[in-house]
């Protein structure tokens, strides 16, 4: 990761705030599981992956996708969890390609 992206993720975290991520944190622990109801979403779904995500494993947004009926996935090679900032290019050009512009 680039110097100018940990400083920025940095700076969002600073702005946040203790508090902010403790809540943050709180609303993650407590949130029900609600898989059972992915077969239910009825809208078009893209789900984007990050290979090299270690927060949300490519095995977890696999499952998201599989449980959406329809679900599209898409993987983006060589990125972590921040893809729209480690990999914007690729991250719009998914969503251009997927939104049909």
């Amino acid at each position: 990761m680039s110097p100018e992206l940990t400083g920025t993720i940095g700076g969002m975290a600073l702005a946040v705030g203790k508090e902010g991520f403790a809540r943050q944190q709180q609303a993650n622990i407590g949130r029900v599981d609600s898989r059972p109801f992915l077969k239910d979403i009825a809208c078009p779904t893209l789900v984007i992956a990050a290979r090299q995500d270690a927060i949300m494993p490519l095995e977890w947004l696999r499952e998201l996708a599989e449980g959406i009926p329809g679900a599209r996935l898409e993987i983006i090679e060589e990125c972590g969890h921040m893809a729209p900032l480690e990999k914007p290019a690729a991250v719009a050009a998914l969503l251009r390609h997927w939104l049909g512009n």
